[in-house]
């Protein structure tokens, strides 16, 4: 039987490390990785939005579109539900950067921090959005461009999809990524 692959996933394989040992999480109908137990799910009634986060100190040629940093919000369009994709901690904040990926050049990267020991995934209210940030520098086995470039991304939450750019500018750039390791 062929599959294919939940988005950002190569081989029916997610791209986060370490077991995913989380019962506490309903993954009926989700797609799960074999190798490490991550689930990747639908997100019916969810649209996903991302945008770029302008520092307030714009460096005209180097960081007009941002330093890296995006707003992420996700809207919920139907009734009251949970978004099984979005995980929270235990006090109900979201871990947006533990339950996204950010795909650049075709190749999917995560964020090297792990969930917490407990989580949970996010109920909405009736159209309700929840807004966190997100800051692309922080990823880990990226390949960042030498000079100037746009960076673009397609940031991933289950089979939601939103895509946005910053321009990356080494001079500008490379000391904060060296800063968030």
């Amino acid at each position: 039987m062929v599959r294919s692959n939940p988005a950002g996933w190569v081989n029916q394989g997610a791209p986060w490390e370490g077991d995913f040992c989380h019962p506490e999480i309903d993954t009926a109908g989700a797609t799960v990785c074999l190798s490490t137990g991550r689930p990747a799910f639908a997100c019916p009634g969810f649209t996903l939005k991302v945008e770029q986060v302008i520092p307030a100190d714009v460096k005209e040629f180097q960081n007009p579109f941002g330093d890296g940093k995006f707003t992420v919000s996700v809207t919920n369009n139907g009734p009251k539900q949970i978004c099984k994709a979005l995980f929270a901690d235990a006090s109900g904040a979201p871990l947006f950067e533990q339950s996204l990926i950010a795909i650049s050049e075709q190749e999917p990267h995560v964020w090297s921090q792990a969930l917490p020991a407990s989580i949970k995934q996010v109920e909405f209210e009736a159209g309700q959005t929840i807004t966190g940030e997100v800051d692309t520098l922080k990823i880990q086995n990226i390949s960042w461009p030498q000079g100037g470039m746009r960076v673009y991304f397609t940031f991933v939450l289950g089979d939601l999809m939103s895509a946005n750019f910053f321009y990356y500018y080494s001079s500008c750039h490379d000391s904060m990524v060296e800063a968030r390791k």
